[in-house]
């Protein structure tokens, strides 16, 4: 037996390092998962994002520079390395 995917639009937000602490350019629903804890910010010695940290049901997910926090139908939440997204996903609007 063989499946195809089906198509189904998810919510995407880069994570960068402009965008590290400006929580007004943040999506409702990253904000959210700020506000719950289930993701933090993690920063070097010179106090550049390093990178985030991610909560999820099937363990703490990490994700750095370029790197994609993507939201499913059903609230779930999960990262999508920048290489694997870019040949997986289409961005079809902001």
């Amino acid at each position: 037996m063989k499946a195809v995917k089906k198509p189904v639009p998810v919510g995407v937000w880069q994570i960068t390092k402009y965008n590290s602490d400006l929580s007004d350019n943040y999506p409702e629903w990253v904000n959210e998962l700020y506000s719950w804890g289930v993701i933090g910010n993690y920063y070097d010695e010179l106090g550049n994002l390093a990178y985030v940290k991610l909560d999820t049901l099937e363990g703490t997910m990490t994700g750095h520079l370029g790197d994609y926090l993507v939201q499913g139908n059903h609230d779930d939440v999960w990262i999508v390395q920048n290489k694997i997204f870019k040949d997986t996903y289409e961005v079809v609007s902001n």
